[in-house]
């Protein structure tokens, strides 16, 4: 087992405020943002991913329909998208991705998170590129994290030239909360030559095309948030 639930429910949320802003003259600006201050999740932007154990990675977890409704994984309260992984007779968490909905090419894309704490947890903040298979779309990884790593995250950059074509990680500082008791912000700046990862203000990883020419980051690619447990990525 690579996992345990002696925790509380609350220690299973990953909660978001996000942003996407384009750069201009004067610096950034800001272009569209979900800041789940509605009752629901808005269902104009999102979409519920319904899928199996297994389905990827070696995830335990089923991710489940619907949002916003007792006993669902997916939830908007006081101002926060909640994603819950929970064990009862089964493993359930969720996924809502933007794929048909909002497609982005190039900005700023951050959104601010306080991670699920214990081992197993595998929370993910990333996009796929619009247009054919994994993983020649193109995956950016704005944000992985492993639930017993409490000052740890990492970014990547999945696609058919290399998976990874780059990857790299962050440990925090002993004087700054930690990824699982504090909110901190995770990004990427992008733009048609670089994507340059951000914990807070620290870039701890960039991608240029001049290094790897191939790289699809010159088009649409959309949003998935999810928390998974288990899988392939927290036995590393």
């Amino acid at each position: 087992m690579f996992y345990h639930f002696y925790k509380r429910a609350v220690d299973g949320w990953l909660l978001f405020v996000f942003f996407v802003s384009n750069i201009y003259a004067g610096g950034w600006r800001l272009f569209w943002s979900d800041e789940f201050d509605s009752t629901a999740l808005k269902e104009q932007y999102w979409t519920v991913r319904v899928a199996p154990p297994r389905w990827v990675n070696n995830e335990e977890q089923r991710y489940t329909a619907g949002h916003d409704v007792p006993n669902s994984n997916i939830f908007v309260k006081n101002g926060f998208l909640i994603i819950e992984a929970r064990k009862t007779n089964e493993i359930t968490s969720g996924r809502i991705e933007g794929g048909g909905k909002k497609t982005f090419m190039y900005g700023r894309m951050e959104a601010r998170m306080r991670l699920p704490k214990s081992q197993g947890y595998w929370p993910a903040f990333w996009m796929l590129g619009v247009g054919g298979g994994w993983p020649s779309c193109g995956e950016i990884d704005i944000m992985e994290g492993k639930g017993q790593q409490l000052n740890w995250t990492s970014g990547a950059f999945h696609s058919a030239q290399g998976t990874p074509v780059l990857g790299g990680n962050y440990t925090l500082p002993s004087n700054v909360g930690n990824v699982h008791d504090s909110f901190h912000i995770y990004a990427i700046e992008w733009n048609e030559d670089s994507i340059r990862w951000y914990f807070d203000k620290v870039n701890f990883m960039t991608l240029t095309k001049a290094r790897y020419p191939g790289v699809p980051i010159n088009k649409e690619y959309y949003f998935i948030l999810n928390v998974a447990v288990g899988g392939n990525f927290q036995r590393k």
